[in-house]
């Protein structure tokens, strides 16, 4: 077990009664945990990781193994294996937290503790080195959660342990600075943990202990606090959690009840409005104290390390994949009237996938110019005006239903240049002849009125902008 004498700010859960599992649907075959045989960091917990987009890489700093020194190596995940990238940065600590500023492209690491207090230092990694902030924000702590506000660009913080005891405090790092924008939220609580919800913009926050071990679901929406659940997974500490971008689901696993040495081996997603077990058919064992983030490209959460009851400190790595899931987004796109347009989806399950698109929230259903609405690749031909809009896609399955990221299609009508370069009343007509006229002559490539031969003109307005003008006289399609 862990040298609870050499970490100073670790709360000493209390004896109490059993837990009663929580109510909560059990999805069969939903969820499945792979283990990889790669090597890589030693076995240890207490650590950190966070997904850097930026450079598709997983980093992991810091922990402690089966016995002291604490650890301050940095290592990074690339989908098949681990490599060691630095051993100079911050100091060796346990109980930290990371966070990726993807508006930044470099990792936060604040706080955690070396054995001899609390820290509260602030450092970034931007995918070569460490470097130090120095500057002045939360009180020194150790067993807080981080996650960043994607949509805000902003790093949250929240809650931990510190010399004074249980905080309760929330604040915001923005690259430059600390500031601490609520004053009221969850309990001041320690060994919690958070993942970003980036579909609602949501920040989860889940469990805890503030005197008593929590099973609380909280949600900060960039302003204030707001309890969600009160019910779902049973009450825990030293938990893993994570959004999973592919399910767009919030994902718990393992963690301590704080009564018994033992940790369940159970895994939970939040769609934001209910908890749900899964039940995948293996998985990495009771654990507390690993780490979990979504692993972007990969379309798949990792989890290391971790303690394990009688097995002691682990070195394993293990991906969780979510069902259904979506591993590829339709694009936006811009086409002339007329023309064709193709958005494709590329969902992922164990079980048969349903797709249907919609447009603007809208079902749409095949027939005139429209095909395959409930199939992954939707087919628009020709396209016409009123086409024009945004779209989704809800792919599902007996798992659930996720929906893709909205695609843009903007429509073109060829030859209506005027009275707005680029068009403005979906009418070809004397305006647009003007503007040709107007325009006579050598032009650059970004000469709109050069719209001859399509696609990109041969960069002189001449008779055949004109005569294509002519052509297309008339309302847009």
């Amino acid at each position: 077990m862990r040298d609870k004498r050499a970490i100073l700010v670790l709360v000493v859960l209390p004896v109490g009664a059993v837990v009663a599992p929580a109510e909560g649907l059990n999805a069969q075959g939903c969820a499945s945990w792979t283990e990889s045989a790669a090597t890589g960091p030693s076995a240890r917990y207490a650590h950190a990781m966070a997904y850097d987009s930026a450079h598709d890489r997983v980093v992991l700093f810091g922990g402690v193994g089966a016995a002291l020194p604490y650890l301050a190596d940095t290592w990074e995940w690339d989908g098949d294996g681990w490599s060691l990238v630095a051993d100079a940065g911050p100091a060796a600590r346990v109980d930290h937290a990371m966070a990726f500023d993807s508006a930044r492209g470099k990792i936060v690491l604040f706080g955690g503790q070396n054995g001899t207090g609390a820290l509260g230092d602030t450092w970034e990694w931007d995918g070569d080195q460490w470097t130090q902030r120095n500057v002045i924000g939360p009180m020194a702590r150790a067993q807080h959660s981080m996650v960043f506000d994607a949509q805000r660009g902003r790093v949250v913080l929240f809650g931990g342990g510190s010399i004074a005891g249980l905080l309760g405090d929330t604040w915001e790092w923005n690259g430059e600075a600390w500031s601490q924008p609520a004053a009221t939220g969850p309990s001041a609580r320690s060994q919690h943990a958070m993942a970003f919800d980036s579909v609602r913009g949501r920040a989860v926050l889940f469990g805890g202990f503030d005197g008593q071990v929590r099973g609380d679901t909280w949600e900060w929406d960039g302003s204030q606090w707001a309890q969600t659940s009160s019910t779902g997974p049973a009450p825990r500490v030293y938990h893993s959690m994570a959004f999973d971008q592919a399910s767009n689901r919030t994902v718990v696993f393992g963690g301590n009840d704080g009564i018994h040495p033992f940790a369940p081996a159970d895994t939970w997603k939040w769609d934001g409005s209910r908890w749900e077990q899964l039940s995948p058919e293996t998985n990495p064992g009771g654990r507390w104290y690993a780490s979990l983030v979504f692993a972007g490209s990969q379309h798949r959460n990792l989890l290391f390390g971790g303690y394990v009851y009688r097995d002691g400190v682990q070195g394993d790595t293990w991906s969780l994949e979510l069902d259904p899931a979506i591993i590829e987004h339709p694009s936006s796109s811009t086409t002339d009237a007329l023309q064709s347009a193709v958005l494709a989806v590329a969902g992922q399950g164990s079980e048969t996938l349903a797709y249907q698109w919609r447009k603007s929230g809208a079902e749409i259903i095949d027939g005139g110019n429209v095909s395959g609405a409930t199939t992954s690749t939707l087919t628009i031909n020709p396209v016409h005006m009123s086409d024009a809009g945004t779209y989704d896609c809800v792919v599902s399955n007996v798992c659930g239903s996720v929906t893709s990221d909205p695609a843009t299609l903007t429509v073109i009508c060829y030859g209506d240049i005027a009275p707005a370069l680029g068009g403005g009343d979906n009418l070809v007509n004397i305006n647009d002849l003007l503007e040709i006229i107007g325009e006579w002559g050598p032009c650059n490539d970004a000469c709109p009125e050069d719209i001859a031969p399509p696609p990109e003109g041969d960069n002189t307005v001449n008779l055949n902008d004109l005569l294509a003008v002519i052509n297309a006289w008339g309302p847009c399609p």
